[in-house]
Order: C-alpha cells, then sequence, then structure tokens
C-alpha cells in the first residue's frame, strides 16, 4: 500500500467504497517509476479503467 501520510486516509476510503480496482491500480502506479511521466488525465483514467474492468 502507498506510504505517503496524506495517502492513506484516501486508499482507506476506496477501499471503505468497495473501489478495490482504483485502490490496486493505484499502487500498481506507485510503484511504476514511469508513471510520473504521464499527464494528469492519463494518470486518473488509469485507476477508472481499472475499476471498471474489475471483478
Amino acid at each position: 500500500m502507498l506510504e505517503q501520510p496524506l495517502e492513506q486516509p484516501m486508499m482507506e476510503k476506496l477501499a471503505a467504497m468497495r473501489l478495490h480496482g482504483m485502490l490496486d491500480a493505484l499502487e500498481q502506479q506507485h510503484k511504476d517509476p514511469g508513471s510520473g511521466e504521464l499527464s494528469f488525465l492519463e494518470r486518473l483514467a488509469l485507476p477508472v479503467d481499472h475499476q471498471w474492468n474489475w471483478g
């Protein structure tokens, strides 16, 4: 899971809302050094798409 203090409450909220696909995608982004090169909208679209296809 992500380690930043401000990110922890967000991650807990995603889990509470059962948005486990978004949670998983954000953790993957955090581990991928190349994700910093994506635009904000590209980075936002990845967890949204991941959640849409989750299951």
